[in-house]
């Protein structure tokens, strides 16, 4: 009962991250295609800081609540004012910085774009902090609803503010519509009449306390590089940087995030049993990697083509941002259950750690192979950083659970193989049909087929090495059992309905 629940919130957490990522690749590709690379290097500058300051004063009040086993009404009315006071407090963080940040940079334009920036966080927090009792019910369907309004709306603010003023506001519109509707439509979705009061705070800041330095460590891990850069290479290069890591990133945050998501609520609900949520998360490890690998390896395979086609030949450098670290995003997927282990287990101080860790070598890294070596530099750097992430989180796991490093590595090997033989097909297949460099829209078709017959071949070798080998547990013996059991789910509720 439980995993059918959670598949099917799944469902609904990966349609509504597809559907508002592929609304949000759409609104950049066409932004990209009417904005020159330094214009999106100064947006992402200010974002930063944003990003930043959100992330320094995350409570992580969601994540708390759906922790708790029996959280009492009053939580919610807490809740939602340390919500309205933390928006507050980082508006006014980022209207304060605003000047010297922008003299710092040389370029009085940030200051206004971090004023108006300062109403996000400000939207952010009038939320409905109901919206989290609905997950902790694994009922994901409200959460499809918000994201995809907020996303539509961001996207029409943001085209439409690209063509009438061809410049960085396009940008700042998009970041400011998706609160604006998510916050109104929440209250729909999960109806709640605010209150202020703080009666029930120390239970969520008793979770949360952790969790915040983590956020705040793991966010500056993250975003602190584009400061570097856009300090030392210049916006144009921070625009080429900024983009190719956002497509880098769509074949792991599409389809992947939303499980972890829905996998939370689940880990949650064993905690107290050790065993089976071992057994959990082994397995989700395996699904989560199967997922993931197949679309990295398309994408950064015919990444030069991808990028001279979508927008343009100004971006060919973050072509190589895209076929660099693609398959290293994917690669750290195979730990991404670990921090939703984490958290369900209440080992906040556990992440916090790990993430202090992992920024004490990925910044310097970054930082010395982009003296060395300019842009090419920083990504190596990440490759190396991203590598060392993975072994932190295999080893966290570890602890946490008692599996061994080499069985967790082991365990999704046929993801590896068929991954390989795709690669391996699709390099092939594109030298053969001089697809590699560049396609026009004549010859978009054959780039389509490409990958659609890679992917086949992927789900090919993997179904025949785990018809060959028949492990006792698997990935794809799990998937078919839930879809067997939603489907089943589903006949029985169409019958009833007749």
């Amino acid at each position: 009962m439980l995993s059918r629940k959670i598949a099917a919130g799944a469902v609904w957490l990966v349609a509504s991250r597809l559907a508002t990522r592929t609304l949000d690749l759409v609104a950049m590709l066409i932004v990209a295609r009417l904005l020159l690379p330094a214009e999106f290097g100064l947006f992402a500058l200010a974002a930063s800081v944003l990003l930043v300051l959100n992330a320094v004063t995350d409570l992580s009040l969601s994540n708390a609540i759906i922790q708790m086993k029996d959280p009492d009404p009053a939580v919610y009315d807490a809740a939602f004012t340390l919500n309205v006071l933390r928006g507050i407090l980082v508006a006014a963080a980022l209207a304060a910085m605003s000047l010297p940040f922008a003299e710092l940079y040389d370029d009085p334009r940030l200051q206004a774009i971090l004023l108006a920036l300062s109403a996000v966080p400000i939207l952010k927090g009038l939320v409905s902090p109901r919206m989290a009792h609905l997950q902790r019910q694994l009922d994901f369907r409200p959460q499809f609803y918000l994201e995809a309004a907020g996303k539509v709306a961001a996207f029409l603010a943001s085209v439409a503010v690209a063509y009438v003023t061809r410049s960085y506001w396009a940008l700042v519109a998009g970041m400011i519509a998706t609160p604006a509707i998510s916050s109104i439509i929440s209250y729909r979705l999960a109806p709640y009449r605010p209150r202020f009061g703080l009666q029930n705070w120390k239970p969520i800041l008793g979770f949360s306390g952790w969790l915040t330095m983590s956020n705040a460590v793991n966010t500056l891990n993250w975003q602190a590089d584009r400061l570097f850069i856009g300090g030392e290479l210049g916006a144009t290069t921070l625009g080429q940087y900024t983009v190719g890591s956002e497509l880098a990133s769509v074949p792991t945050n599409a389809p992947i995030m939303p499980i972890m998501q829905a996998l939370y609520a689940g880990f949650a609900k064993l905690a107290h049993d050790v065993t089976r949520l071992r057994e959990a998360y082994i397995t989700s490890q395996c699904i989560v990697i199967a997922l993931a690998l197949p679309i990295s390896v398309a994408v950064s395979v015919f990444a030069y083509p991808i990028i001279h086609l979508a927008i343009g030949p100004a971006w060919t450098p973050s072509a190589f941002v895209v076929q660099v670290l693609a398959p290293v995003l994917a690669l750290q997927m195979l730990t991404a259950p670990a921090q939703s282990i984490a958290m369900s287990l209440g080992r906040t101080r556990s992440i916090f750690l790990r993430d202090t860790v992992s920024l004490m070598v990925r910044l310097p890294l970054i930082v010395v192979g982009m003296l060395v070596a300019g842009l090419p530099g920083v990504i190596w750097a990440r490759v190396g950083s991203g590598l060392f992430i993975v072994i932190l989180n295999l080893m966290l796991m570890k602890q946490l659970l008692g599996v061994s490093v080499t069985r967790q590595l082991l365990l999704p090997w046929r993801s590896f193989v068929s991954a390989i033989v795709m690669a391996c097909v699709l390099v092939i297949t594109g030298r053969s049909f001089g697809i590699m460099e560049r396609v026009d829209l004549d010859r978009l078709p054959i780039l389509v087929a490409s990958c659609v017959f890679g992917a086949l071949v992927y789900l090919v070798v993997h179904l025949s090495l785990w018809a060959l080998t028949r492990p006792p547990q698997s990935a794809e013996k799990k998937l078919i059992d839930m879809a067997t059991s939603l489907m089943r789910h589903r006949a029985v509720v169409e019958g009833q309905g007749k």
